[in-house]
């Protein structure tokens, strides 16, 4: 499942953020920046749970907590 986390600023720190997370076999790989989109890979999650997972991982952060972002779920063949 590919996910696209859109943010206008703190992509170094969603970048680590995500990449560092593993839990209950889900990982998240970093695949691309391209302006104010942050491009992951997801495994072992999928859809609506993955955009949720990532929102509240960004959220529980201190910069999250003020940062203006969405995260939407993608075809992985885009």
């Amino acid at each position: 499942m590919r996910l696209i986390v859109n943010a206008p600023m703190a992509s170094d720190m969603i970048i680590n953020l995500l990449t560092e997370y593993q839990e209950n076999d889900i990982e998240f790989r970093f695949i691309k920046k391209t302006g104010l989109k942050i491009e992951f890979e997801a495994s072992n999650i999928e859809g609506p749970a993955a955009c949720s997972l990532v929102n509240t991982l960004i959220k529980s952060t201190d910069t999250g907590k003020v940062l203006y972002f969405t995260v939407e779920a993608v075809s992985s063949q885009e």
